[in-house]
């Protein structure tokens, strides 16, 4: 099975990875955690770090890749991927061959789309090639609405990021939040 969940920020999906490899160790299935190496929230890591939600306090394994090959060195018996979106079209092709090859269960966490409304590149491959697509729905972060969030707005050190490149890693105090089309579209 190979399935997709996507959400906005702070939507839970790394609680929703972290129970899925709380529950797949239960049954046995062996789940190593996967990420790439780009994102360096936990830390700057090449090989194996951790992954924790900002939601909960609970930290798991994981493996961060420069180069999805390093995981096949890997004995497991399922896979879930951390931040997704980050991965190219043709890692998150290389990754669903060899799963399907293995017969393992592959399960991708990442946002859709980019502060520009713009499908990141592996959120696409996804989209496209996932048995299953889910949804994490949230609301709107800014006060007093209630409407779905399915957009991004940035923010660096506290002001509104302006500049609308798709990816910003070590750029200052970088956060961001999730937001409706609304208050997205008035930006």
């Amino acid at each position: 099975m190979i399935k997709f969940i996507y959400g906005t920020m702070n939507s839970g999906k790394t609680v929703h990875l972290i129970k899925t490899y709380e529950i797949y160790k239960r049954k046995q299935l062996n789940p190593i955690v996967i990420k790439p190496a780009i994102d360096d929230r936990e830390g700057k890591f090449t090989g194996w770090g951790t992954t924790k939600s900002r939601l909960m306090d609970k930290v798991v394994p994981a493996f961060y890749y420069n180069n999805i090959l390093d995981t096949v060195k890997l004995d497991c018996g399922s896979i879930l991927v951390d931040e997704a979106q980050f991965m190219s079209k043709k890692d998150v092709n290389y990754l669903i061959t060899y799963a399907n090859e293995l017969g393992l269960d592959v399960v991708a966490f990442g946002l859709k789309t980019d502060i520009n409304g713009n499908l990141f590149e592996g959120s696409s491959a996804w989209i496209s090639m996932a048995d299953e697509i889910k949804e994490i729905e949230n609301i709107c972060e800014i006060s007093g609405c209630t409407c779905k969030a399915n957009y991004h707005n940035r923010y660096i050190n506290g002001k509104r990021d302006t500049n609308r490149n798709a990816v910003v890693i070590d750029k200052g105090d970088v956060s961001y939040k999730s937001v409706c089309y609304k208050h997205w579209r008035e930006y």
